[in-house]
């Protein structure tokens, strides 16, 4: 396989997300991060009956707790949600953590904090 962008399948990303022996936890994570920015930059390049396509295959693979009458008003309003930004961070965010036993603890005050302000300002 040559350097740069691939076009991969289903199967090919999800390998390639869950590869734990390149890196870090951190470097695996950012992995499905990259992934999940190009799905929906394509769902951007596409016309509402592609869309509809992909969420009707999507969706019954997907569990949640959503009510219908919510989803499907948040699916009609795909199309706007497809024009908004795309903004990715992680937790524990840099230096906002402590390790005890393998296990990564964030500060918590600090990343509700960080959380809020990117959110909601």
């Amino acid at each position: 396989m040559s350097e740069g962008n691939q076009h991969m399948n289903g199967v090919q990303a999800v390998a390639y997300c869950r590869i734990r022996y390149v890196g870090s936890d951190f470097a695996r994570t950012q992995r499905q991060r990259t992934v999940l920015t190009l799905m929906f930059q394509k769902l951007m390049t596409m016309d509402i009956g592609l869309i509809n396509n992909f969420l009707n295959t999507a969706l019954p693979l997907v569990t949640h707790n959503i009510p219908s009458d919510v989803l499907t008003s948040l699916i009609v309003n795909v199309p706007t949600y497809l024009t908004y930004g795309i903004y990715q961070m992680r937790v524990p965010f840099d230096g906002a953590y402590t390790s005890q036993n393998y296990d990564l603890v964030p500060n918590y005050e600090y990343t509700i904090t960080l959380l809020q302000q990117t959110i909601y300002y």
